[in-house]
């Protein structure tokens, strides 16, 4: 796997790369290569994710009903208005990253209250 990151000022341009036909791959690793498989099925042609696109993702990837009860065309906007940075109506790797972070602070702090 080859996974560039550019355009961020905060990392130089620099590429990841691991064998995924390894019999096993650490945990970070099928982390990692899950959500950009994720997001490569959900994608456009082009790498982005349109509205409709991403809520059919939340309602098939989600099996939590209290999660799925929470995603409703209010809060699908909202989330969407947040998380498309540029303003262009789609998300885009950069963007569906940022919102798999925010998802995972918040599961760690529902953890950490239970």
């Amino acid at each position: 796997m080859s996974a560039p990151i550019k355009g961020d000022p905060s990392w130089t341009d620099i590429s990841l790369s691991w064998d995924q036909t390894a019999p096993t791959m650490a945990r970070l690793e099928n982390a990692i290569t899950g959500l950009v498989e994720l997001f490569n099925e959900y994608a456009d042609c082009d790498g982005y994710i349109a509205k409709e696109d991403f809520k059919d993702m939340l309602d098939r990837e989600i099996s939590n009903p209290e999660v799925k009860a929470e995603v409703t065309e209010e809060t699908l906007d909202k989330a969407l208005g947040a998380l498309d940075r540029d303003k262009d109506g789609y998300i885009d790797i950069k963007e569906f990253t940022l919102c798999v972070g925010f998802m995972t602070r918040c599961l760690y702090h529902v953890d950490k209250v239970a």
